[in-house]
């Protein structure tokens, strides 16, 4: 279950994170951290599978050396370079600066035609230059892949990908919010580019195993009550100074695991 603030995340370095242990921290460390006045306040969940992450800081992310923690592709052109197979390999590779040359020899492939794929995916700001370096009497552009993942939002497919769909109860629609949000993500994140400021969000996910549809139906109902409460106490559309956000709160059965691997309380078939 997620709910999924409007307006886009930016990821930096949490500094409780340690680098090389990574996803196991991650699973360890779940915290709600507010910012107020410049002063953070930690809480870790009661529930060791909730997962809090409120103001602009990427709870558990450790690229520092990228731009973007991930990169929302919402054109068409875009999605076209990237999704060329040669081009998805320059891009797994520059994940670490390197120039056109050092790609080719990584690659075992002329140098000409990895040099033209890098300008192609330059152009589609995936990668960036982050240095020169003299050769002799050449200079040798290092660049980098601008995030370490992508995602293609559905604008990129024009009119395929903005279709509405209105029954509530079906999967359609959650895949339908997941879009919205894509979408509005990529129009965010580009005027927060423009104008050097970050995003506020909040994101809240958890798991709940439910003994049996009775149950999952009554949490459902207090649930809505809850956040209709919540909703009603805080909202003022009078307000002259504040900023609306957008939640969205979707709740799916949990996709089941990988074979070969034995999650904790293993679902039932």
């Amino acid at each position: 279950m997620a709910a999924r603030n409007c307006q886009q995340r930016t990821e930096q370095h949490h500094p409780q994170i340690d680098r090389g242990r990574g996803c196991a921290q991650r699973r360890a460390l779940r915290r709600c951290r507010h910012d107020i006045g410049g002063e953070a306040a930690e809480h870790r969940a009661d529930n060791p599978k909730t997962i809090f992450s409120l103001t602009n800081e990427f709870v558990g992310a450790t690229f520092t050396r990228m731009t973007n923690a991930v990169h929302i592709i919402d054109r068409a052109d875009d999605a076209t370079v990237a999704l060329h197979p040669l081009r998805r390999r320059i891009l797994e590779h520059l994940q670490e600066p390197d120039s056109a040359a050092g790609v080719a020899r990584a690659l075992a492939m002329p140098r000409q035609r990895v040099t033209y794929h890098v300008r192609e995916l330059e152009r589609a700001g995936l990668v960036e230059a982050v240095e020169e370096r003299r050769r002799g009497n050449c200079t040798e552009r290092v660049v980098r892949a601008t995030a370490r993942a992508y995602v293609i939002a559905p604008q990129a497919l024009g009119a395929m990908g903005a279709g509405a769909v209105t029954d509530r109860f079906s999967s359609a629609y959650v895949v339908g919010v997941a879009g919205q949000t894509l979408r509005d993500m990529s129009e965010l994140r580009k005027a927060a580019d423009a104008s050097g400021k970050s995003l506020p969000t909040l994101s809240l996910q958890t798991e709940v195993r439910f003994a049996s549809p009775a149950d999952q139906h009554d949490f459902a109902e207090e649930l809505g009550q809850a956040l209709g409460a919540l909703a009603a106490k805080y909202h003022d559309e009078h307000a002259k100074v504040g900023r609306t956000f957008c939640f969205n709160l979707v709740g799916y059965p949990r996709p089941a695991e990988p074979a070969g691997s034995h999650a904790e309380g293993g679902e039932d078939s």
